[in-house]
């Protein structure tokens, strides 16, 4: 995940299906103490926030999956944040 190019950490899906059609999916992060800074900032600000979402890796049971680790490294996806007030 990423906030204007700096990182904030990593996210986990466990348990995807992929399987066509609309899904709902329970994602789980680790985000770097430094990063909640200026996260909290632009949230404050009332300006847009966009996260930069992308996949590094892709394992089951950790062993790692290296034909579905590059397409999704590949794709890009950009998450609208809005503060909770």
């Amino acid at each position: 995940m990423l906030l204007n190019g700096q990182e904030l950490g990593n996210g986990t899906i466990s348990g995807l299906r992929i399987r066509p059609g609309n899904h709902t999916y329970d994602f789980r992060s680790r985000v770097k103490t430094a990063a909640v800074l200026p996260l909290a900032a632009a949230l404050s600000s009332g300006s847009p926030v966009v996260l930069d979402v992308r996949g590094n890796g892709t394992d089951i049971n950790g062993v790692n999956i290296p034909w579905l680790s590059g397409p999704l490294s590949s794709l890009g996806v950009k998450v609208p944040i809005k503060a909770q007030g």
